[in-house]
């Protein structure tokens, strides 16, 4: 790919992966992902406190945190792809 990056089936634009770094690497999505991490490991705890915790809420419980892995999977692929064209960028500058 010339003009993009591919991760996940789908072609970012180098101006479309300077914009999810910005996003990814802002205080409030790291905020919003420790957050909604929190939230999963309390409403665990609680259940398994009180003996309530259902097959179903394991399996809601545990399908939030693998699509939260998931999205921090993508941001480190994103994070890596700017980092990798920035490097190729400065391998092709005349000296």
């Amino acid at each position: 790919m010339r003009n993009g990056v591919e991760i996940e089936g789908i072609e970012f634009s180098k101006a479309q992966l300077m914009e999810l770094r910005d996003i990814i690497e802002c205080p409030g999505w790291k905020y919003l992902t420790a957050i909604i991490r929190q939230m999963v490991e309390t409403r665990c705890t609680e259940k398994l406190g009180a003996s309530q915790l259902t097959a179903e809420d394991l399996l809601r419980l545990s399908g939030v945190y693998r699509g939260l892995c998931e999205i921090h999977n993508i941001a480190a692929q994103v994070i890596n792809a700017v980092e990798e064209m920035r490097v190729a960028e400065r391998a092709a500058e005349p000296e």
